[in-house]
């Protein structure tokens, strides 16, 4: 991305906080995305997607849905909508683990980026959730073992979509095997979560005089930053590891 190209980006994001702060019912979830990383036992990390946990996060998103505190801003962004999967699964034989890909060079937005798979809905999507399905077996071709539901949206950088983040869980998944479609994914790639949640692999990029940071997760093979670190450390910080934990 050129130096102008990634600083109108960054100046994009600074301007999502202040309207995903007053578009979102649940304030405290935008807060936890921006939250200082602390440390994390590892005897959490490692039960964090276990059988229980994967029940947990499915009721308290049903419980979201109910509620109807789940912030949805599609009327807001007049109907247009975007999808992304984050893929929670282990790796190397048990450990928990979150999916992402990096977007190819040739693609016309985002391209080198890292991000989940995801794309704007079709008209043949039954749902917002088929769109996530859809797209990661598209993208990398492996779809969710199972859908547990759907988390707060997010406006895109240009607040001009709706793009509601779809958690699932993939099980466990050797990266080596997978195939991505070369015209949109470069490489699929897997981090340990108690890699993402460690502040020694973590950093922020500050904007707005030092009002907001961002989180950077540095842990994994590629810089993962933007909305889809604001996302995941959203998911991490409120789902996954329970924030008395």
């Amino acid at each position: 991305m050129a130096a102008a190209d990634k600083l109108r980006a960054v100046f994009g994001y600074a301007r999502l906080a202040s309207a995903s702060l007053r578009s979102w019912n649940s304030t405290l979830a935008f807060k936890r995305a921006l939250q200082e990383p602390h440390n994390v036992p590892d005897s959490v990390t490692a039960t964090c997607l276990d059988s229980t946990q994967l029940s947990r996060i499915e009721r308290e998103l049903a419980s979201l849905a109910e509620s109807s505190k789940r912030a949805d801003l599609s009327a807001k962004l007049e109907g247009r909508r975007a999808a992304v999967l984050v893929p929670l699964c282990t790796v190397n034989g048990g450990d928990p683990a979150v999916l992402f890909t990096l977007r190819a060079q040739g693609l016309s937005s985002h391209a080198g980026e890292v991000s989940f798979p995801g794309g704007h809905k079709d008209v043949e999507d039954v749902s917002i959730a088929a769109t996530a399905v859809r797209e990661c077996r598209e993208e990398i071709g492996l779809a969710p073992d199972r859908l547990l539901g759907l988390w707060h949206d997010v406006p895109n950088r240009t607040r001009t979509t709706a793009v509601t983040p779809v958690i699932g869980w993939l099980g466990a998944v050797d990266v080596d095997t997978l195939q991505p479609n070369p015209g949109e994914v470069s490489q699929a790639f897997c981090v340990p979560i108690r890699d993402l949640l460690d502040p020694k692999l973590r950093s922020t990029q500050s904007f707005k005089n030092g009002r907001v940071n961002f989180p950077v997760f540095e842990g994994g093979p590629h810089r993962i930053w933007g909305l889809t670190a604001f996302i995941l450390a959203s998911v991490l910080n409120s789902l996954v590891v329970q924030p008395e934990q």
